[in-house]
């Protein structure tokens, strides 16, 4: 063997080389195949127990249900929680009440809802001057004046909300002017430029809206355009 190699070319040496490399490299690879096909054989048998089977669903889909009912819950939530802060409003109850301070009411309550829910009246209070009928808005103030005390439509209160009528007879009409939040179809066709048409669309419009909260208000009342507000802008006040 060994002669033979002797008289072998430098070439054919060569390719002896080559072709050994060559041949492990065909037997190693066959030979990892081989195993991976064991190993993917043997796959089935060690995976019996994880196959599915009719409990397996049923978990799976209880578990779905619960992530989704989970995320239902949430929306669900955020939508009663949007809806409780639309149907509330919140007031300033001071003066002759039990227990003066800050309301959450319905958006449908009334004055004498807001009273009650500060205690109700105390001994000392004016209930004359107060329309307990009026509807209340958001961000309302309500003072009940005491008896004896002077109250006018110029108080601070007037542009939060202020809701006592301007005379003590209860009256829509005060100090020679008529407030756009009490007074009667009647006296708002007093007014010039507004006739009972116009005064019924303002008393439709003020039930609908809660009242008025500014004076200019006025001119969202169909029918009611700048130059019949600056005719009657002086001769009427909000309470």
């Amino acid at each position: 063997m060994n002669s033979l190699l002797v008289h072998l070319t430098k070439l054919e040496k060569i390719l002896i080389v080559a072709i050994t490399i060559l041949l492990l490299f065909v037997s190693s690879h066959f030979i990892m195949e081989h195993d991976l096909l064991k190993e993917q054989n043997q796959a089935p048998a060690f995976l019996d127990g994880l196959e599915p089977n009719p409990s397996n669903s049923k978990v799976q889909d209880s578990i779905v249900e619960a992530s989704l009912d989970k995320t239902s819950n949430k929306t669900d939530l955020s939508t009663q929680a949007t809806q409780a802060m639309s149907q509330t409003i919140v007031v300033d109850i001071k003066g002759a009440v039990t227990l003066p301070g800050i309301y959450k009411l319905e958006n449908d309550a009334r004055v004498i809802d807001a009273i009650e829910k500060a205690g109700g009246v105390t001994p000392e209070a004016e209930l004359k001057q107060i329309n307990l009928a009026q509807k209340l808005a958001d961000e309302m103030v309500i003072y009940v004046p005491f008896i004896g005390e002077e109250t006018t439509a110029s108080s601070n209160f007037t542009n939060s909300g202020f809701v006592y009528n301007s005379s003590s007879t209860g009256s829509g009409v005060g100090q020679g002017k008529i407030s756009i939040n009490t007074a009667t179809e009647a006296e708002l066709s007093q007014l010039d430029g507004i006739g009972s048409v116009k005064a019924k669309a303002i008393v439709d419009y003020r039930t609908k809206h809660g009242g008025f909260k500014s004076l200019d208000e006025l001119m969202n009342v169909s029918g009611i355009g700048e130059k019949t507000f600056d005719k009657i802008k002086e001769k009427i006040i909000l309470h």
